[in-house]
């Protein structure tokens, strides 16, 4: 996932500053799985808690189905359910791969078949692979909402380097919403650009039209609506 941001930070189709984003998505995510646990093991010390967090998040940690499930749903309410079918799809295949690496284990070391193998529990994934697919959920989300935008600013970045002249930000910004006033705009750019350099970048822009366009998107989807 930090490689597909890093690719479409370079490219200017999404901001750097979701970078930092991502970052605090996974931050969240522990820390709403330390609070689960605590509730789960309310008489366990902060030592405890902090191997079991640990033991859940490393390399090859795995994290339960009531504990994916509670994070999921507090972070994304009714959005979760696309989620929520990810996640299911990736512990079944996850499941499946265990019981493959099992049986080829017994079948390498001679075991009778007769033998009870290792049960595997039901909707735990690898905790990598949980955080992989809400990071991956993220993307789609922001490139979705900076869609038009990244249009509408390749309009005014005629060579392409992500750059824009005083005038090519003016222009920007009245395309994103034409009922900016002269007076607002210079705003808007003193604001991009604070040190008076004469040049915007693209996640600079995207930085301080950000309402801007949320709104634009919210028009374009009643004219369709009309339409």
């Amino acid at each position: 996932n930090y490689v597909c941001v890093f690719a479409r930070v370079i490219r200017n189709e999404i901001d750097e500053e979701f970078v930092s984003v991502q970052k605090q998505v996974k931050e969240t995510v522990i820390e709403l799985l330390r609070v689960y646990l605590r509730g789960k093991h309310p008489m366990i010390s902060e030592e405890q808690l902090k191997r079991m967090v640990n033991q859940r998040t490393g390399a090859r940690g795995e994290i339960r189905e009531r504990e994916w499930s509670d994070i999921v749903g507090y972070m994304y309410g009714s959005d979760s359910i696309e989620l929520v079918k990810h996640i299911k799809e990736a512990s079944k295949k996850y499941r499946k791969e265990q019981k493959e690496m099992e049986e080829a284990a017994r079948i390498a070391t001679g075991v009778r078949k007769r033998e009870k193998m290792k049960k595997i529990p039901k909707g735990r994934v690898p905790f990598c692979v949980f955080m992989e697919i809400l990071l991956n959920y993220q993307l789609r989300g922001h490139e979705t909402f900076l869609k038009r935008f990244v249009s509408i600013f390749r309009s005014f970045d005629t060579d392409g380097d992500g750059i824009l002249n005083e005038k090519e930000a003016k222009g920007l910004i009245l395309s994103v919403n034409p009922s900016r006033t002269k007076s607002k705009v210079l705003g808007l750019i003193e604001k991009m650009d604070p040190f008076g350099h004469g040049v915007v970048t693209f996640s600079q822009c995207v930085g301080v039209l950000g309402g801007d366009i949320g709104k634009l998107i919210v028009r374009e989807e009643e004219l369709d609506k009309v339409e």
